[in-house]
């Protein structure tokens, strides 16, 4: 999808990143991308630039500004909430780093 391209009941250009967290596989989805800096069987790590926010797919049909819909799932494709994710500092093995401040 170009810049702001629209098509009803798409989330656009996305990416799929594959990870491993405590041990279990997850999937963490980014949506309506503008641009897309990798490709499939790229290795990434924490501060690359994936992509760039966007309103690709239903997002500028719905005249919603640029953003980034965020998904988490596992590897039965239920839904986990990415706020438990967000916050959350990891290792280079990719476990959490527990952070006691308040």
């Amino acid at each position: 999808f170009s810049p702001g391209e629209s098509e009803s009941e798409s989330y656009g250009n996305y990416i799929l990143v594959t990870t491993i967290i405590n041990g279990e596989t997850v999937f963490i989805k980014y949506n309506h991308l503008n641009q897309v800096n990798v490709k499939k069987g790229d290795i990434i790590k924490a501060g690359d630039v994936i992509g760039l926010n966007g309103n690709t797919g239903n997002a500028n049909a719905l005249g919603i500004i640029p953003h980034i819909h965020l998904q988490v799932f596992n590897t039965k494709w239920e839904s986990i909430n990415p706020l438990d994710f967000l916050t959350t500092k990891f290792d280079n093995q990719f476990n959490p780093i527990s952070n006691d401040c308040n």
